[in-house]
């Protein structure tokens, strides 16, 4: 009965009051252009990735949220273009596709890199009318046998723009973002509700020593009231295994492991629930992505590598 309830208390939550937050991802260098399209490239190379998370396993209307994403190098410009597919499933009723491009350009002042970026997408809303239940569709006598009175559509529809910006300097990184910046209407009941701004800051440094590096970050997100702050820490060995640990505001311990060679990198990670929830009920939560890095381009000579979790 209670797996029950929090499946209700989810989709009523997300789908009609469309005020929680974005759905989010643990890994931050999978995650990156999630979080901020500004934190799209680190070196010259082109990127391909994709990431998978099945959150809440255990529960039969869990969260599942796919993202795949490509992103080159521009010499002429000293910028970034990609393109990013994301798509989220609430309780198998409530779904939600969104394909958008991006672009960010570098500034490079010494040793200051500036790199502001845009994004603009198409978003599509469905929800499975047809799973739905309402208070008016009870008869007395024969249970759930009356038409509901309620008008919902089935689809929803919206451009949608985010901006962004990354100062990095000396090994830190400080990055800016703005998810829904023209607030589309995105409500199945048609009462005109705009999708609030999403404001996020992410945060970063990196210590080098010899083989190892030790790289402290955090990010943090606000939402109509919400707000999700993620601090944690990464440990990277020679360059090609890292693990690393962060807690997401008081809901779960995440832990994360992966490797990454020239060419490729692969990260698993698992969220343990700390809430009320508790992990027994909700199964926590697994994380898999896979990365490619394809050929790599003259660089332009204001071109800077940068060195972050993200």
């Amino acid at each position: 009965m209670k797996k029950i309830s929090l499946i209700l208390t989810v989709v009523i939550f997300a789908v009609f009051q469309t005020k929680a937050q974005d759905p989010t991802f643990s890994q931050t260098t999978a995650g990156n252009v999630h979080l901020n399209t500004a934190l799209a490239g680190s070196t010259t190379k082109a990127r391909f990735s994709t990431i998978y998370r099945n959150q809440w396993a255990e529960l039969s209307g869990n969260y599942s949220t796919a993202m795949v994403n490509f992103y080159q190098y521009i010499p002429k410009t000293n910028g970034y273009g990609g393109i990013k597919f994301v798509s989220d499933v609430q309780a198998n009723i409530f779904f939600q596709k969104s394909l958008s491009l991006f672009y960010s350009k570098n500034f490079k002042l010494k040793d200051l890199l500036i790199r502001p970026s845009l994004e603009v997408g198409y978003v599509n809303r469905h929800l499975d009318v047809s799973k739905l239940t309402f208070g008016d569709m009870i008869n007395p006598q024969t249970g759930f046998s009356n038409q509901t009175g309620e008008t919902l559509q089935a689809d929803v529809n919206y451009a949608d723009v985010n901006i962004g910006a990354v100062f990095y300097y000396k090994k830190m990184l400080v990055g800016l973002s703005a998810h829904h910046i023209n607030q589309p209407v995105s409500s199945f009941t048609g009462s005109g509700f705009r999708l609030p701004v999403n404001y996020g800051t992410q945060l970063s440094y990196v210590f080098e020593f010899n083989k190892i590096s030790i790289s402290p970050f955090a990010y943090y997100n606000y939402q109509n009231g919400f707000e999700m702050f993620v601090p944690g820490v990464r440990f990277m060995y020679n360059d090609h295994f890292n693990v690393a640990l962060s807690t997401r505001s008081g809901d779960a311990l995440l832990f994360n492991l992966g490797y990454q060679h020239k060419w490729f990198l692969i990260n698993y990670s698992y969220d343990v629930t700390i809430s009320k929830l508790n992990n027994s009920m909700t199964g926590g939560s697994h994380e898999l992505s896979v990365g490619l890095n394809f050929w790599n381009v003259k660089q332009n000579e204001k071109f800077m590598e940068v060195k972050s979790v993200f």
